[in-house]
């Protein structure tokens, strides 16, 4: 999964998970610190962090991993 690992800030990095649309967040140690799904938007945090490392991290993820709009696809068709 190397490949596929991304760095967000300092101490911080994500990965896609073979689950679609999630995206895992590590910190430098390797610990699992939130789950952002793709589908939804929704960050879930597994481990506690600072204020304001996550909205920065909520923030990244968001603007790069945009919430897929499977509705508006469909509706297209």
């Amino acid at each position: 999964m190397q490949e596929l690992r991304k760095d967000i800030e300092a101490g911080f990095y994500c990965e896609k998970a073979k689950q679609s649309g999630l995206i895992r967040v590590f910190n430098a140690d390797e610990h699992l610190m939130a789950e952002y799904s793709q589908n939804t938007g929704a960050v879930r945090w597994q481990r506690l962090a600072a204020a304001p490392q996550k909205a920065a991290i909520e923030l990244w993820l968001t603007e790069r991993f945009p919430v897929a709009s499977y509705k508006a696809e469909s509706s297209a068709s």
